[in-house]
């Protein structure tokens, strides 16, 4: 079950290791989805479906050499991880929509991306 549970403070102070950030926030989420569990299993889920499809979407931008895709995915998902609580990872998502000037950045933003989103999914289950 992904929903936080009453006093589970764990998941409201996950933390990436590098960042005071929060990995995710679940009482964010937990705020616009007015408790209701259900829905937060299902956001979460979609989530977790996105997360997977940006990071696909972001490796194939560096194979393709296709900065403007990596734009997209890198904001697309910024988004995403806003819209749940998952800061880390909207912080690294707007990191590298914004440093993407050379390939090298740009992979060097997937890695970040990756590890965010690691820690991420494994925060929600």
């Amino acid at each position: 079950m992904y929903a936080m549970q009453d006093g589970d403070e764990y998941f409201r102070s996950t933390k990436d290791v590098e960042s005071d950030t929060p990995v995710i926030d679940l009482g964010y989420l937990q705020l616009f989805t007015l408790g209701d569990s259900a829905l937060q299993n299902e956001v979460l889920g979609l989530f977790r479906e996105q997360v997977a499809s940006s990071v696909s979407a972001l490796r194939k931008s560096i194979a393709d050499d296709d900065c403007a895709s990596w734009r997209m995915a890198a904001h697309t998902l910024k988004g995403s991880a806003r819209a749940v609580g998952a800061f880390r990872l909207a912080q690294e998502a707007e990191r590298a929509e914004r440093d993407n000037a050379t390939l090298n950045s740009r992979a060097r933003g997937a890695e970040r991306i990756a590890i965010a989103a690691l820690a991420t999914v494994a925060a929600i289950g």
